[in-house]
């Protein structure tokens, strides 16, 4: 029987479990995501399952974590199936070599999964001493502008961006633009957005603005649904206490408005 816990559905059964790797064996179905600080999602393939024993990988695209693999670093699988995020509880790899070039990966197998529910709907916020910038790009007259800003939330349709009062031009002249955005540990993600609401405050001279993901791959969903759901564990560790000591370190911010701002407290 499934059973709640945290964001996620525990999906238990043996057959529902089979079924769901069954979905992620194709290419681009499934990404790696060691269980470390600082990891991002990385591109392998499930080549096979043995249910119950084990599951094969291909991890040649990212050949370099074998060593790490082999020292008994942990990592889960993510993936997605029928417009849900699944992912795997941490594995270890039984053996890790190298055949006709390719390397292969031989794993434990995933006596449950998680799938993260309503995850459309789900909104990370990002509290006090959190920072990660925002480089907007678009058409404005004849040529290309760019404004720079900060993320304020994110979820895996799109996020909410405050933006200096100049910015309006720009959203005015491009449907379409594309937002960079810049995390603590220097990982970049950049994606298509439409301005779908705009709040001014004239005091500040800032813009409030959220914008609606266009065009996403499969990729860009699996990093989206990633980078929610550290912001959020962030959040949660947090609070809305007061900056700490600990904050203040990690919040260091470049005095360059023409330079890109990835600092904060969460750490991809």
């Amino acid at each position: 029987m499934a059973q709640v816990q945290d964001a996620f559905l525990r999906v238990g059964s043996p057959t529902e479990v089979e079924a769901l790797l069954e979905r992620l064996i194709q290419p681009g179905g499934a990404s790696l995501l060691l269980d470390k600080p600082d990891a991002t999602p990385l591109p392998v393939v499930v080549m096979e399952q043995r249910p119950l024993e084990s599951l094969l990988l291909d991890i040649t695209a990212v050949r370099e974590i074998a060593s790490e693999l082999k020292r008994g670093v942990g990592f889960r699988l993510l993936g997605q199936v029928q417009g849900k995020m699944i992912r795997t509880p941490v594995l270890k790899s039984r053996q890790a070599d190298t055949q006709d070039g390719r390397v292969h990966c031989q794993c434990e197998y995933p006596h449950y999964l998680e799938e993260l529910q309503r995850r459309e709907s789900f909104r990370a916020r990002l509290r006090l001493g959190m920072e990660v910038g925002a480089i907007v790009r678009g058409v404005e007259g004849d040529g290309e502008t760019t404004v720079q800003g900060d993320l304020k939330d994110l979820s895996q349709q799109g996020c909410q961006l405050e933006l200096p009062s100049s910015a309006a031009t720009l959203l005015a002249e491009s449907l379409l633009v594309e937002i960079e955005l810049c995390f603590p540990n220097d990982t970049r993600f950049t994606v298509q957005a439409a301005a779908r609401h705009k709040v001014a405050d004239s005091d500040r001279q800032t813009l409030r603005v959220g914008f609606h993901f266009e065009n996403c791959t499969a990729e860009q969903e699996r990093k989206l649904w990633f980078f929610v759901r550290e912001i959020e564990r962030e959040s949660s560790r947090y609070g809305d206490e007061p900056m700490s000591a600990a904050c203040l370190r990690c919040c260091s911010r470049t005095s360059q408005r023409g330079a890109p701002r990835p600092s904060g407290v969460v750490t991809f």
